[in-house]
């Protein structure tokens, strides 16, 4: 059960963020680009950070609402939650050449 609300709050997450580039940034290629890397970033976190976390996880500790994977995801979210608030709202980033072009007035 916490596996499936944390996966929504993943999926609204990268929904906010890709409507947020393109509201940005005006086009549709941004939010595209930004949904995609944060899948991808999410996938690979995940990948490399399940199979350590079966490995710690105590088998008999499994119940209706922490399944087995359940440790895996939660450090997933986590690290993908940094990732997205370091990547997209940071100052630096807020600060990109889109924003700063200079105006041929």
């Amino acid at each position: 059960m916490l596996d499936v609300l944390l996966l929504y709050s993943v999926i609204l997450t990268i929904s906010y963020i890709g409507v947020e580039q393109w509201q940005r940034h005006g086009t549709l290629r941004e939010g595209a680009l930004a949904i995609a890397l944060l899948i991808l970033a999410f996938v690979i976190i995940w990948a490399l950070i399940a199979p350590i976390a079966r490995i710690i996880t105590i088998v008999s500790s499994q119940t209706v609402f922490i399944g087995p994977d359940t440790l895996g995801l939660l450090v997933t979210v986590v690290i993908h939650w940094i990732f997205i608030r370091l990547y997209f709202f940071s100052s630096h980033r807020r600060t990109s050449h889109t924003s700063s072009e200079p105006s041929h007035g």
